[in-house]
């Protein structure tokens, strides 16, 4: 991944029924603080604000997985410095990046 791209996913990851988006941005600087995104659809094709998570590590990859099996969708961003979870809330929050 060049030091402007970014990678995303669609999820519902407010369990709404509406599509939401997850991106991965890594700030201009491959080697800097990339941040995880999250941008919940109002189901209209448009988005509310995005909440920022920064992980403070290099990523190229982010799945969206019931990681810890209670329902809720939750967040591996992954690369080449390893992988961090992000536990979802259910309502489209996730807790602070761990790494793993």
């Amino acid at each position: 991944m060049s030091a402007n791209q970014s990678v995303a996913a669609l999820a519902d990851l407010n369990r709404d029924g509406f599509a939401d988006v997850v991106t991965i941005a890594n700030n201009g600087n491959y080697a800097g603080s990339p941040t995880t995104y999250i941008y919940l659809g109002k189901g209209d094709g448009t988005f509310q604000s995005g909440q920022s998570y920064l992980l403070g590590t290099t990523n190229a990859v982010v799945v969206v997985a019931d990681i810890n099996m209670d329902g809720i969708p939750d967040l591996l961003v992954g690369g080449p410095n390893g992988l961090t979870s992000l536990i979802g809330n259910g309502d489209g929050t996730f807790t602070a990046g761990r790494p793993l």
